[in-house]
Protein backbone atom coordinates (compact mmCIF):
# COMPACT_ATOMS: atom_id res chain seq x y z
CA UNK A 1 0.00 0.00 0.00
CA UNK A 2 1.43 3.37 -1.02
CA UNK A 3 2.92 5.27 1.90
CA UNK A 4 1.97 2.62 4.46
CA UNK A 5 5.44 2.75 5.94
CA UNK A 6 4.77 6.25 7.19
CA UNK A 7 1.88 5.18 9.41
CA UNK A 8 2.87 4.82 13.03
CA UNK A 9 1.89 1.62 14.78
CA UNK A 10 2.28 0.21 18.22
CA UNK A 11 1.32 1.41 21.68
CA UNK A 12 3.28 2.16 24.87
CA UNK A 13 3.80 -0.94 27.07
CA UNK A 14 1.17 -1.51 29.69
CA UNK A 15 2.11 -0.75 33.27
CA UNK A 16 0.11 -1.91 36.33
CA UNK A 17 -1.75 1.03 37.85
CA UNK A 18 -0.32 0.23 41.28
CA UNK A 19 3.18 0.99 39.97
CA UNK A 20 2.23 3.99 37.88
CA UNK A 21 3.24 6.62 40.42
CA UNK A 22 6.71 5.11 40.80
CA UNK A 23 7.48 5.99 37.19
CA UNK A 24 9.12 9.16 35.81
CA UNK A 25 6.85 12.17 35.23
CA UNK A 26 6.82 11.88 31.43
CA UNK A 27 5.72 8.23 31.63
CA UNK A 28 2.98 9.13 34.09
CA UNK A 29 1.58 11.66 31.65
CA UNK A 30 1.38 9.06 28.87
CA UNK A 31 -0.51 6.54 30.98
CA UNK A 32 -2.77 9.09 32.62
CA UNK A 33 -3.81 10.24 29.13
CA UNK A 34 -4.60 6.64 28.18
CA UNK A 35 -6.68 6.16 31.33
CA UNK A 36 -8.65 9.35 30.60
CA UNK A 37 -9.16 8.22 27.01
CA UNK A 38 -10.58 4.86 28.08
CA UNK A 39 -12.86 6.53 30.64
CA UNK A 40 -14.25 8.67 27.80
CA UNK A 41 -14.71 5.64 25.53
CA UNK A 42 -16.55 3.68 28.21
CA UNK A 43 -18.75 6.68 29.03
CA UNK A 44 -19.53 7.19 25.34
CA UNK A 45 -20.48 3.55 24.88
CA UNK A 46 -22.74 3.83 27.90
CA UNK A 47 -24.49 6.87 26.48
CA UNK A 48 -24.79 5.33 23.03
CA UNK A 49 -26.04 1.91 24.16
CA UNK A 50 -29.66 1.23 23.14
CA UNK A 51 -32.07 1.49 26.04
CA UNK A 52 -29.64 3.27 28.39
CA UNK A 53 -30.93 6.75 29.19
CA UNK A 54 -32.45 6.86 25.72
CA UNK A 55 -34.95 9.58 26.65
CA UNK A 56 -32.22 11.89 27.97
CA UNK A 57 -30.05 11.39 24.87
CA UNK A 58 -32.98 12.01 22.52
CA UNK A 59 -33.97 15.13 24.44
CA UNK A 60 -30.47 16.59 24.16
CA UNK A 61 -30.36 15.72 20.44
CA UNK A 62 -33.73 17.40 19.91
CA UNK A 63 -32.50 20.54 21.66
CA UNK A 64 -29.33 20.61 19.54
CA UNK A 65 -31.29 20.10 16.31
CA UNK A 66 -33.81 22.74 17.33
CA UNK A 67 -31.02 25.25 17.93
CA UNK A 68 -29.74 24.55 14.42
CA UNK A 69 -33.23 24.91 12.85
CA UNK A 70 -33.55 21.26 11.87
CA UNK A 71 -36.21 20.32 14.41
CA UNK A 72 -39.38 22.25 15.30
CA UNK A 73 -41.26 19.75 17.43
CA UNK A 74 -41.52 19.32 21.19
CA UNK A 75 -38.39 18.49 23.20
CA UNK A 76 -39.95 15.44 24.83
CA UNK A 77 -37.20 12.80 24.58
CA UNK A 78 -39.23 10.63 22.23
CA UNK A 79 -37.71 9.28 19.02
CA UNK A 80 -40.72 9.89 16.79
CA UNK A 81 -40.89 10.34 13.00
CA UNK A 82 -40.29 14.09 13.27
CA UNK A 83 -37.10 13.60 15.28
CA UNK A 84 -35.87 10.86 12.94
CA UNK A 85 -36.48 13.06 9.90
CA UNK A 86 -34.69 16.00 11.57
CA UNK A 87 -31.66 13.81 12.27
CA UNK A 88 -31.72 12.59 8.67
CA UNK A 89 -31.79 16.17 7.31
CA UNK A 90 -28.88 17.13 9.56
CA UNK A 91 -26.88 14.09 8.43
CA UNK A 92 -27.51 14.89 4.77
CA UNK A 93 -26.40 18.48 5.37
CA UNK A 94 -23.16 17.23 6.92
CA UNK A 95 -22.54 14.65 4.22
CA UNK A 96 -23.15 11.70 6.53
CA UNK A 97 -25.06 8.53 5.74
CA UNK A 98 -28.70 9.67 6.38
CA UNK A 99 -29.77 6.86 8.71
CA UNK A 100 -31.98 8.97 10.97
CA UNK A 101 -30.15 7.54 13.99
CA UNK A 102 -28.03 9.67 16.30
CA UNK A 103 -24.83 7.65 16.07
CA UNK A 104 -21.46 8.71 17.46
CA UNK A 105 -20.47 10.71 14.36
CA UNK A 106 -23.76 12.62 14.42
CA UNK A 107 -23.50 13.32 18.16
CA UNK A 108 -19.98 14.64 17.67
CA UNK A 109 -21.11 16.89 14.80
CA UNK A 110 -23.87 18.25 17.05
CA UNK A 111 -21.26 19.13 19.65
CA UNK A 112 -22.54 16.51 22.09
CA UNK A 113 -19.29 14.51 22.14
CA UNK A 114 -15.72 15.82 22.08
CA UNK A 115 -14.09 16.03 18.66
CA UNK A 116 -11.30 13.62 17.87
CA UNK A 117 -7.76 14.81 18.42
CA UNK A 118 -4.98 14.35 15.91
CA UNK A 119 -2.72 13.14 18.74
CA UNK A 120 -3.49 9.49 18.12
CA UNK A 121 -1.59 6.33 17.32
CA UNK A 122 -0.94 5.39 13.69
CA UNK A 123 -3.90 3.04 13.37
CA UNK A 124 -6.28 5.49 15.05
CA UNK A 125 -5.03 8.31 12.83
CA UNK A 126 -5.74 6.28 9.71
CA UNK A 127 -9.26 5.53 10.95
CA UNK A 128 -9.87 9.23 11.63
CA UNK A 129 -8.71 10.13 8.13
CA UNK A 130 -10.60 7.29 6.50
CA UNK A 131 -13.83 8.31 8.22
CA UNK A 132 -13.29 11.98 7.30
CA UNK A 133 -12.49 11.25 3.65
CA UNK A 134 -15.33 8.73 3.35
CA UNK A 135 -17.77 11.40 4.56
CA UNK A 136 -16.17 13.92 2.21
CA UNK A 137 -16.68 11.65 -0.82
CA UNK A 138 -20.27 11.02 0.24
CA UNK A 139 -20.84 14.80 0.37
CA UNK A 140 -19.23 15.20 -3.08
CA UNK A 141 -21.73 12.85 -4.68
CA UNK A 142 -24.74 14.26 -2.80
CA UNK A 143 -26.82 17.15 -4.10
CA UNK A 144 -25.82 19.71 -1.46
CA UNK A 145 -22.84 21.85 -2.48
CA UNK A 146 -22.73 23.48 0.97
CA UNK A 147 -22.13 20.07 2.57
CA UNK A 148 -19.10 19.53 0.32
CA UNK A 149 -17.72 23.02 0.98
CA UNK A 150 -17.99 22.44 4.73
CA UNK A 151 -15.04 20.04 4.53
CA UNK A 152 -12.68 22.79 3.32
CA UNK A 153 -10.87 25.49 5.26
CA UNK A 154 -11.50 29.15 4.39
CA UNK A 155 -8.40 29.12 2.17
CA UNK A 156 -7.37 26.00 0.24
CA UNK A 157 -4.38 25.15 -1.94
CA UNK A 158 -6.52 23.37 -4.52
CA UNK A 159 -4.93 21.23 -7.24
CA UNK A 160 -1.68 23.25 -7.28
CA UNK A 161 -3.52 26.44 -8.25
CA UNK A 162 -2.34 28.30 -5.17
CA UNK A 163 -4.31 29.31 -2.11
CA UNK A 164 -7.93 30.05 -3.01
CA UNK A 165 -10.71 31.51 -0.93
CA UNK A 166 -13.66 29.20 -0.36
CA UNK A 167 -15.88 31.51 -2.43
CA UNK A 168 -13.64 30.98 -5.47
CA UNK A 169 -13.55 27.24 -4.88
CA UNK A 170 -17.33 27.23 -4.65
CA UNK A 171 -17.59 28.47 -8.25
CA UNK A 172 -15.29 25.70 -9.50
CA UNK A 173 -17.16 22.98 -7.62
CA UNK A 174 -20.54 24.28 -8.80
CA UNK A 175 -19.32 24.15 -12.41
CA UNK A 176 -18.09 20.58 -11.94
CA UNK A 177 -21.44 19.54 -10.47
CA UNK A 178 -23.27 21.13 -13.39
CA UNK A 179 -21.11 19.30 -15.94
CA UNK A 180 -21.39 15.98 -14.09
CA UNK A 181 -24.79 15.91 -12.33
CA UNK A 182 -24.59 12.15 -11.68
CA UNK A 183 -21.62 11.29 -9.48
CA UNK A 184 -20.57 8.17 -7.60
CA UNK A 185 -17.38 7.97 -5.53
CA UNK A 186 -16.01 5.12 -3.41
CA UNK A 187 -12.96 5.15 -1.16
CA UNK A 188 -10.53 2.33 -1.96
CA UNK A 189 -7.74 2.88 0.56
CA UNK A 190 -6.14 5.60 2.66
CA UNK A 191 -2.76 6.07 4.35
CA UNK A 192 -1.81 8.93 6.63
CA UNK A 193 1.12 10.41 8.53
CA UNK A 194 1.59 13.49 10.74
CA UNK A 195 2.90 16.66 9.16
CA UNK A 196 6.36 17.08 10.74
CA UNK A 197 6.13 20.86 10.43
CA UNK A 198 2.65 21.27 11.93
CA UNK A 199 1.31 19.17 14.81
CA UNK A 200 -2.29 20.15 13.92
CA UNK A 201 -2.07 18.61 10.45
CA UNK A 202 -2.21 15.17 8.89
CA UNK A 203 -1.02 14.40 5.38
CA UNK A 204 -3.16 11.69 3.78
CA UNK A 205 -2.99 9.88 0.47
CA UNK A 206 -6.09 8.08 -0.74
CA UNK A 207 -7.38 6.29 -3.81
CA UNK A 208 -11.01 6.37 -4.85
CA UNK A 209 -13.17 5.01 -7.65
CA UNK A 210 -15.30 7.45 -9.63
CA UNK A 211 -18.24 7.12 -11.96
CA UNK A 212 -19.55 10.46 -13.29
CA UNK A 213 -22.13 11.12 -15.99
CA UNK A 214 -23.38 14.21 -17.76
CA UNK A 215 -23.93 15.80 -21.15
CA UNK A 216 -20.30 15.03 -21.97
CA UNK A 217 -20.85 11.31 -21.57
CA UNK A 218 -19.60 8.98 -18.88
CA UNK A 219 -16.25 8.66 -17.14
CA UNK A 220 -15.10 5.82 -14.88
CA UNK A 221 -11.80 5.04 -13.25
CA UNK A 222 -9.63 5.50 -10.19
CA UNK A 223 -7.69 8.52 -8.98
CA UNK A 224 -5.08 9.13 -6.29
CA UNK A 225 -5.16 12.33 -4.27
CA UNK A 226 -2.95 13.85 -1.60
CA UNK A 227 -4.63 16.03 1.00
CA UNK A 228 -3.50 17.96 4.04
CA UNK A 229 -6.08 17.96 6.82
CA UNK A 230 -5.84 20.49 9.64
CA UNK A 231 -7.61 20.67 12.98
CA UNK A 232 -9.30 24.11 13.04
CA UNK A 233 -11.48 25.12 16.01
CA UNK A 234 -12.05 21.47 16.87
CA UNK A 235 -13.06 20.51 13.31
CA UNK A 236 -11.05 18.71 10.63
CA UNK A 237 -10.70 20.78 7.46
CA UNK A 238 -8.95 20.27 4.11
CA UNK A 239 -6.28 22.92 3.56
CA UNK A 240 -4.56 21.36 0.56
CA UNK A 241 -5.53 18.92 -2.20
CA UNK A 242 -3.62 17.76 -5.28
CA UNK A 243 -3.41 14.90 -7.73
CA UNK A 244 -0.59 12.38 -7.46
Amino acid sequence: MLGAGRVETGNPPRVPMGRLFLLPAWVKRIHIKRVIRWIFIIASLFLLSPGVRADDITRVVQEALRTRKFYYGDVDGRQGPETTEAIRRFQEKKGFDPTGTADETTLRALGLLPHASLNASGSERVEQCRDFIDRYLHACQAGDLAAELAFYADRVDYMDEGAERKAVLQVELASYRQNWPERRFKLVHCVASPNPSNRDEIIATFRYQFDVRGDGGERKGVEDLNVTIRLIDGELRIVSMRNI
